[in-house]
């Protein structure tokens, strides 16, 4: 007997079975979006080994050890089980699949996709962009001089990661183009911290790069941003002092 349906009420979507997209698990099979078919998800499935987008359970880690069980936790489908010995398992956010596809439009799947792909990851890399988890980061590494009384500042270098845009590493792993990804990156962000506890105040220490003909205009019109953004997240400081350091010109 045919299912009616209120007046202005859309009849609920078909519910979708691991039988007819031929996945690993059959949970996961209600994770894939509507519009991705049997065949496209074949495609992806195929080519799990070659995507930027796929991921195993080597990218994530959990408290109880288990990164399998986060991936699931997480909503990710499993596309390929693990092989004992010989491959993880592998996985993709349902958010990722049209991007995985467009990838596969641009780069193929043929014999030398494999080694390009792990060329442009290295360069990712070697450029400080990583993987972690399920999007990217940028490592930075800020050169610092610390003081040191009756005698010469110690210098180190302090480590410290940013969040970069996910869709500039996909681009970049379907173009392999250098330039764009640098000029996308631009140059390291800034380093804020605590230059040094004071009797009466702290000291906010920052590090940025200025032209050196354009020093200390650059100097207090960065104070005067930091003024006003402090001033508009309603946070007064006791002194009206905020002390810059500036050691890249």
């Amino acid at each position: 007997m045919p299912v009616s349906h209120p007046p202005g009420a859309a009849a609920p979507a078909p519910s979708r079975s691991s039988d007819s997209l031929n996945l690993p698990d059959p949970r996961h099979a209600q994770r894939v979006p509507p519009h991705i078919g049997r065949a496209q998800l074949e495609r992806i499935r195929r080519a799990a080994f070659l995507l930027p987008q796929v991921v195993t359970p080597a990218d994530y880690s959990d408290d109880a050890g288990n990164p399998t069980v986060q991936l699931d936790r997480l909503g990710l489908v499993l596309l390929q089980k693990a092989a004992a010995g010989a491959r993880p398992s592998r996985w993709i956010d349902p958010a990722l699949m049209d991007s995985a596809l467009a990838h596969l439009e641009v780069v193929g799947s043929g014999g030398t996709t494999l080694p390009q792909m792990l060329e442009r990851r290295a360069a990712l890399e070697a450029n400080g962009v990583v993987r972690e988890g399920g999007g990217f980061v940028r490592e930075v590494q800020k050169p610092l001089s610390v003081p040191v009384p009756e005698g010469r500042p110690w210098s180190i270098t302090v480590a410290f990661r940013v969040p970069v845009d996910a869709e500039l590493a996909w681009a970049f792993h379907r173009s392999g183009n250098l330039e764009a990804l640098r000029a996308e990156l631009g140059a390291p962000p800034p380093l804020v911290g605590i230059e040094a506890f004071e009797d009466d105040m702290i000291v906010i220490g920052y590090r940025y790069w200025a032209h050196s003909k354009r020093y200390y205009e650059t100097l207090y019109g960065v104070n005067d941003a930091i003024h006003v953004a402090l001033a508009a997240a309603h946070i007064h400081l006791a002194s009206r002092r905020i002390i810059a350091t500036n050691e890249e010109h």
